[in-house]
């Protein structure tokens, strides 16, 4: 119908569309941050001449057959009515969804479960998470609120000292459950920071499904700040079990939050300018680590050990597991007793795996954290368990994991893409234009327990466009091709058109960021290939800086299994990456100085094969005695001594720690948050 302005690349701009139906004509005005670009009105086509109401958004061509060629990075879309007049924060200011989620129950008499199991994202389970029979019984959980509605506040725009500046209250929120009751009505509410109900619902709840209560204040100019809300859940009166799976309020939060909210009649511009800080596997807004312009001067962990599951009794806590470094990429596995699975994680995946099957299990990681002060005597991040599940948290067994923390991106960068089903080839842009990938996971998510692997690894060995489809580890054509800042998938990768397949999540590696600083450039990740000679036993000569190995994979072209030791395994023994509970001891049997070494399974007479070892800081032994390992620093770190301080750019950085309270209940000596790091969270684009 119209053309806008020419916008320019790389730009935030701030968006207002009114739309109207009418019958027989219709109107359309768009605004570019604050300003009428586009006046339409007496429109008869388009659907603007027909008496009906608003009932989707598609942006881009959804049913295209080729390349789509635009790609739009977006913080927020909110639907509301038109202002009436355009004086009004709701139109002068910006917005932001935040993401609120639970952070303790506050009162869950006869009630049992866990609080994290509902932070993450849904799933179709029929695990009880959160869980009682007692009629009319009450749940109330606590939230991280506050410290929502401070984790996008720019620094530039918060003196020292004082309140947020720009934070100007609630304008609408929705409280979701998604949950199954047993029949009667049951009352949903939101409760603000001075304990007043300020939105209810009354609601019949049967059969496993969303269930909520809306928040829609009316007639105000400056929304209310609502303090540190509370959500409800009191069941009916019915006998029957009633369970939680998902707990979350999407809340819509005024503000300036970028440059292009700021506008001049109504604020003065911040003193700085407001940088775009990162996505993905660095949505560490208030921290060294964001990216804001080149690449940080962040220091790599290696983070290793076993753990002990603590089971769940009555509403426990479940376990949060202390990293060194914010974490990219997690791999966690049931050591004693054996015979699960374990999980995979990495920061853009919706939330954590069970294996590499691409059904979502948020009760098995529900969320990780970071902590807001950056204090490495503390450790800077939680990795959080929920529940009892075999898989992360059973009382009393044994689990290894594997965390790679390299927030500033400078070795792996994550991110994820939705392309139609239907588009042959696609290119998607990398955060940092100068990063070639090496080696890359690709996971084909999807929203429900489907357990049919989407799951491909490509390393160096493949060529072209081949990777390799990890259920089987056969080799597969026409999957994705890596470039620099880019990548050119396929098919395999295109599934975002399909019924609850929202995305496809990757994690790309390289071996040398091209920057010659920390004594071990290099030897970060061992990204190698060969080709198999039949030999019964053949070491692989690798790059880990004069260590053992922590996590090694090895994967095949032949359609036969691939295999990951790490370092629970012991003698000769290896597992299969599809199941972990298949082992072998003619695999991966064995590791040592910069070398790992595989038997006849893996060392085929001409069979290409991909190596992928993440190093640990022994020097002696294949084992868990290290800790934590840090391969590249910038302040004389060596091996496992007490880690760097991290590096404080320059530029500043959006947010401060120092805007937080204490909201998470989580014990710390300093008493002060963290703050999440899961995707889709309050962490809009700006961060």
């Amino acid at each position: 119908m119209a053309t806008s302005p020419i916008l320019a690349l790389l730009t935030w701009y701030k968006l207002d569309i009114f739309y109207h139906y009418g019958a027989g004509t219709g109107t359309f005005q768009m605004y570019i941050n604050g300003a009428l670009v586009i006046d339409l009105s007496g429109i008869a086509s388009a659907g603007f001449g027909s008496a009906q109401n608003y009932l989707s958004t598609a942006l881009g061509a959804p049913a295209a057959t080729g390349a789509l060629g635009l790609e739009i990075d977006m913080d927020d879309w909110v639907n509301s009515e038109i202002p009436a007049a355009l004086t009004g924060m709701d139109f002068m200011m910006g917005s932001r969804i935040m993401r609120i989620r639970p952070i303790a129950i506050a009162t869950g008499v006869g009630w049992t479960g866990d609080f994290r199991s509902p932070i993450g994202d849904p799933v179709l389970s029929t695990a009880a998470l959160i869980s009682t029979a007692v009629p009319s019984s009450l749940l109330r959980l606590n939230t991280d609120w506050h410290d929502s509605q401070l984790a996008a506040v720019p620094a530039a725009t918060t003196p020292t000292g004082s309140a947020p500046l720009f934070q100007n209250g609630c304008a609408a929120a929705v409280l979701g459950w998604f949950c199954q009751g047993a029949g009667g009505t049951h009352n949903f509410r939101i409760r603000n920071g001075a304990g007043t109900i300020i939105a209810t619902g009354a609601v019949a709840v049967g059969v496993q499904a969303f269930y909520n209560a809306l928040y829609r204040p009316t007639g105000m100019v400056t929304p209310d700040i609502l303090g540190d809300v509370t959500m409800e859940w009191e069941t009916s009166a019915s006998a029957g079990t009633n369970q939680v799976y998902m707990a979350h309020i999407q809340a819509e939060d005024l503000g300036i939050f970028g440059p292009e909210d700021i506008n001049p009649l109504v604020s003065p511009p911040p003193p700085d300018p407001v940088a775009s800080t990162g996505i993905h596997n660095s949505p560490y807004p208030r921290s060294p680590w964001a990216l804001v312009g080149g690449m940080p001067q962040s220091n790599v962990f290696v983070a290793y050990g076993v753990y002990v599951g603590v089971g769940l009794a009555s509403t426990g806590p479940g376990a949060d597991l202390n990293l060194p470094y914010p974490p990219c990429w997690i791999y966690v596995r049931p050591v004693a007793p054996a015979g699960a699975t374990g999980i995979r994680w990495w920061s853009s995946t919706f939330t954590s795996h069970l294996g590499l099957q691409p059904g979502i299990s948020a009760d098995l990681m529900p969320q990780a954290l970071q902590d807001s002060a950056f204090d490495d005597a503390i450790g800077n991040s939680l990795m959080r368990r929920a529940g009892s599940n075999s898989q992360t948290n059973t009382n009393t067994s044994t689990y290894q994991y594997v965390a790679f923390c390299d927030p500033g991106q400078r070795f792996c960068t994550n991110g994820a893409f939705a392309t139609p089903t239907a588009v042959a080839s696609a290119v998607q842009a990398l955060r940092l234009s100068g990063f070639t990938p090496e080696a890359g996971f690709f996971n084909v998510e999807q929203i429900g327990t489907l357990a049919t692997v989407d799951f491909y690894y490509k390393g160096i060995g493949h060529t072209g466009a081949f990777a390799t489809l990890l259920n089987t580890s056969a080799e597969v054509n026409n999957v994705v091709t890596f470039g620099t800042g880019q990548l050119t998938t396929e098919t395999p990768l295109h599934k975002s058109g399909s019924l609850s397949r929202p995305q496809t999540a990757y994690s790309l590696w390289r071996t040398n960021d091209g920057v010659s600083a920390g004594p071990s450039q290099g030897v970060a990740v061992a990204i190698a290939t060969y080709t198999g000679d039949g030999t019964a036993s053949r070491v692989i000569t690798l790059a880990l800086g004069g260590h053992f190995p922590c996590y090694a994979q090895v994967v095949p072209h032949n359609a036969t299994a691939a295999y990951v030791r790490d370092p629970s395994h012991t003698g000769l023994n290896s597992a299969q990456m599809n199941n972990m509970t298949s082992t072998s001891t003619t695999a991966i049997t064995a590791g040592g100085i910069n070398s790992i070494t595989v038997g006849i399974t893996l060392n085929a007479n001409g069979i290409v094969y991909d190596v992928f070892v993440i190093p640990s800081c022994s020097q002696t032994g294949w084992d868990n005695n290290g800790g934590d390992y840090c391969p590249l620093n910038y302040g004389g770190y060596v091996d496992d001594a007490a880690p760097p301080e991290p590096y404080i750019p320059a530029t500043p950085v959006e947010g401060t720690p120092d805007l937080c309270v204490n909201d998470w209940d989580t014990p710390r000596a300093d008493g002060l948050p963290y703050v999440p790091l899961m995707p889709g969270s309050e962490q809009d684009e700006h961060q």
